[in-house]
C-alpha cells in the first residue's frame, strides 16, 4: 500500500486559488465538463475561504472552497481531488482541517 504525504494549507491569494481550482476541475471533466460553470467556479473561489492539499512537491492535489454564512457557518461551494489521489482520505482530511478552522 502506497503512503501519500500531503499537507493541508489555507490559501489566501485569490490568483493561486483560481489557478489550483482550474487545474483540479479540468482534470475532472465527468463532473465539471461545462466550461461556463468551470469558469464561474474559477472566478468565484478567489474571494472565498479556501484550503488546499499539497503533495511533497508542493503541487495542489485537492481543494475545498467554502461559502460562509453568518460568521462560521458555511457550505462547500466547490471541491475536488485529482483522480489519481481520490479515495485516499485527502478530501476527508481537508474537510476536517477546514471545519476545525471555521468552528474556532
Amino acid at each position: 500500500m502506497k503512503i501519500y504525504t500531503f499537507e493541508i494549507i489555507e490559501v489566501n491569494d485569490g490568483a493561486i486559488k483560481s489557478l489550483y481550482t482550474r487545474a483540479i476541475l479540468e482534470s475532472l471533466p465527468e463532473w465539471f465538463g461545462n466550461n461556463n460553470a468551470l469558469d464561474e467556479y474559477v472566478e468565484k473561489v478567489a474571494k472565498l475561504p479556501y484550503w488546499a492539499a499539497l503533495d511533497q512537491d508542493y503541487r495542489c492535489i485537492g481543494f475545498f472552497a467554502v461559502k460562509t454564512h453568518y460568521g462560521n457557518i458555511g457550505d462547500i461551494y466547490v471541491c475536488g481531488v485529482l483522480p489519481e489521489y481520490q479515495n485516499k482520505g485527502i478530501g476527508k482530511k481537508i474537510d476536517r482541517d477546514m471545519g476545525t478552522v471555521l468552528l474556532s
